[in-house]
């Protein structure tokens, strides 16, 4: 069988069933298969299908099915002797083991989310901590991540009190869900390139397909994040008033093909603020692209930078605090306008009717901040502003394409 978001898997039934009742068979758990998210699909390589009440399973790239079994399923509810079956909760439970164990049951990073989590998310994951616990645990994420309009309080609040770390740990993993769409998504994320021959653009291929949810008010930046010589795509969005940040990293080659993969580098990363300019630049001359955001501090202009180790964005410091005043109409550039190496932000701002640019300067580690330019031409809002080494110096220069009518 095959999907539209990824490979196909093979289904080998058992030849105790006759011909057309194996196809009926194949075609009922295919079904069920393609509606698992990506992420629990990506290890999958075969489905076998016996009869029996024998056990599901999972692992060593398959998922093991007995029908009889998959009956009693079917027929009772979460314990067993109520109404409402729950065969996709088992199915979904063995691919977890298939995808998701190697990577992640021994990660020191999800051994340190259990140690730090209050409890465990079922009494099986208890008994069987390294067997059971990332299976069981990765359910409850997804419904509390991705439908929690389809819990009562009472069962998401349970969930989230019970494995917090657990879940915080899910989310940066950043797991493929296809059309499995953050709450706050209206739409699915697909990312076309257009690359460039040198004097045009060919043609276009899409390098992500339906990869998570879209969301309108996200804020996106491009930069080379793990400093592999190719460029990334960052979304910022709002997760429940804090910010994350994912990142879409290229896997692009001239001789390979393209594409992205995507994962959250941070999250809780600090208040979501409508207003905040997100900008992406090497702030430290490290060789690898950043994130800054300069905020609006109640009335006053603070930038906070997310610098990159090369795989995640683990924290923030703030590199300037309340220095000068905050314009909700200004814009923001980034770019080396020093040439010293290092990124630097400017704003363009109406001053009194006239542009003034200001530009913080790094000293890799901090901004120091001083008006450049004053009195530089009448102010349009339309006027697009744009950062690049236009004359090929070393240094950044800022462009302003107008609307010029006259």
């Amino acid at each position: 069988m095959s999907f539209s978001d990824s490979g196909p898997i093979e289904v080998i039934v058992n030849p105790e069933f006759y011909k057309l009742d194996a196809l009926t068979q194949a075609r009922r758990y295919a079904k069920v298969v393609g509606q698992l998210p990506r992420a629990l699909r990506a290890d999958v390589e075969t489905m076998w299908i016996h009869r029996g009440k024998q056990p599901f399973g999972g692992g060593n790239h398959n998922i093991l099915i007995h029908t009889g079994q998959a009956g009693t399923y079917l027929a009772a509810g979460p314990m067993h002797h109520s109404p409402g079956g729950f065969l996709e909760e088992a199915i979904a439970h063995e691919a977890a083991h298939t995808s998701l164990d190697d990577d992640h049951a021994s990660a020191d990073g999800w051994r340190t989310a259990q140690a730090d989590d209050p409890n465990f998310i079922s009494t099986y994951a208890r008994d069987n901590p390294t067997r059971e616990d990332v299976a069981e645990s990765f359910l409850p994420y997804l419904a509390v991540r991705y439908r929690r309009d389809r819990l009562d309080d009472a069962t998401a609040n349970a969930i989230e009190q019970t494995i917090p770390n657990r879940i915080a740990y899910f989310d940066a993993q950043g797991f493929a869900v296809g059309q499995l769409a953050h709450p706050g998504a209206n739409g699915a994320l697909s990312t076309a390139v257009y690359l460039s021959d040198g004097s045009r653009f060919p043609g276009w291929t899409q390098w992500s397909l339906r990869d998570g949810g879209w969301i309108d008010a996200a804020r996106w930046v491009a930069g080379d994040f793990n400093g592999d010589g190719k460029a990334d795509a960052a979304a910022i969005w709002n997760n429940g008033g804090t910010n994350t940040l994912t990142v879409s990293q290229s896997i692009g080659s001239q001789s390979t093909g393209s594409g992205f993969t995507r994962s959250h580098w941070a999250t809780n990363a600090g208040g979501w603020v409508d207003s905040t300019a997100w900008l992406a630049g090497d702030f430290n001359g490290d060789g690898k692209s950043h994130i800054a955001a300069s905020w609006n501090n109640g009335g006053q202009l603070s930038t906070a930078v997310y610098l990159s180790d090369g795989s995640r964005f683990p924290g923030w410091t703030q590199w300037s605090l309340r220095d000068g005043g905050w314009i909700d109409a200004a814009r923001w550039v980034a770019g080396d306008f020093n040439g010293d190496g290092k990124a630097d932000v400017a704003a363009i701002w109406n001053n009194g009717g006239t542009n003034t640019l200001t530009v913080s300067q790094s000293t890799g580690s901090g901004f120091t901040r001083s008006h450049w330019a004053t009195n530089a031409g009448g102010w349009v809002n339309s006027t697009a502003w744009l950062a690049g080494d236009f004359n090929g110096d070393g240094k950044s220069d800022i462009a302003a394409s107008w609307n010029n009518t006259q």
